[in-house]
């Protein structure tokens, strides 16, 4: 997909802005076949009062609390 342009986040966050309004993508390695990802370390630079998506191959594993 990268050698298309498609970026990949790996445990990262990328913000999309039209003029003041924000959204905040969040994307996890896989969690269930590699165990490598980090929800923490993705949702770092999400304010707590903004939007956010969390993309994620296995969104099963993950707990209701999780800080996304």
């Amino acid at each position: 997909m990268e050698a298309m342009g498609i970026r990949m986040l790996l445990n990262e966050c990328e913000v999309i802005a039209r003029g003041d309004q924000r959204i905040y993508l969040a994307g996890i390695d896989d969690a269930h076949f590699f165990r490598v990802d980090n929800i923490e370390k993705a949702a770092l630079q999400i304010p707590n009062d903004e939007f956010s998506i969390l993309l994620s191959h296995t969104p099963g594993n993950l707990s209701p609390g999780c800080p996304c």
